[in-house]
């Protein structure tokens, strides 16, 4: 059987984290986008003096200080950019490495988590795509239950991303986080079931499957 990719994307606070952590129960590999850049921006010091460059108020003796980093960034639209521009490349780079490990040990699924799939364009490289939603109440008591998040930079966030809406609707399947989390588990074993070709339970709770082509 081929392996399959499966891009895992959703809005800020949905539950990809734990969605994630549901596939990687069940033995698929999961890349962590936001992961790959908090290592870049903490170990890589060719990206840190770039960063530097660009935006030199958040590195000192060679740390870059994330927090203020964040602040500026969504203030700035620019700058934001301009990060964007220096790090995208690598993670790139870092997700193909990703897939030709996962297809090299034999995976059957490869996850690659992204907040911003759709945005950067990482569908392309999909055989399907499950987005991670919730009802917008629970997204904004989550997403405020966060150290340093504010409403000002949560809707900052919010702007800067696909909505919901329109990200649901180029899923291939939807993980609805909003009902516990006995339901999501269901949901994320079917679509592991789907991909590895193999008949969901009957009793499973359904993930809203598109069955679109991506290719």
């Amino acid at each position: 059987m081929k392996m399959k990719v499966l891009g895992l994307t959703g809005s800020v606070a949905m539950g990809k984290t734990e969605a994630a952590k549901a596939f990687a129960d069940l033995g698929h590999p999961v890349f962590n986008a936001d992961a790959e850049v908090r290592q870049l921006l903490t170990d890589d010091r060719r990206v840190i003096r770039t960063v530097r460059k660009e935006i030199p108020d958040v590195v000192t003796d060679g740390v870059v200080d994330r927090a203020k980093l964040s602040e500026i960034v969504f203030a700035h639209p620019r700058l934001l950019k301009a990060l964007e521009a220096i790090l995208h490349p690598h993670v790139r780079a870092a997700e193909g490495l990703f897939i030709r490990a996962a297809r090299k040990n034999g995976a059957l699924i490869a996850v690659m988590e992204i907040p911003l799939l759709f945005e950067t364009h990482a569908d392309e490289v999909c055989d399907a795509v499950a987005v991670v939603t919730a009802p917008a109440s629970v997204q904004r008591r989550r997403a405020l239950d966060r150290p340093g998040m504010t409403v000002a930079k949560l809707r900052a966030m919010l702007k800067r991303q696909m909505s919901d809406r329109d990200k649901r609707k180029l899923a291939d399947f939807v993980i609805d986080t909003g009902q516990g989390k006995h339901h999501m588990l269901a949901q994320v074993r079917e679509i592991s079931d789907i991909l590895c070709e193999r008949t969901p339970p009957k009793d499973s709770p359904g993930t809203d499957a598109r069955g679109r082509s991506r290719h």
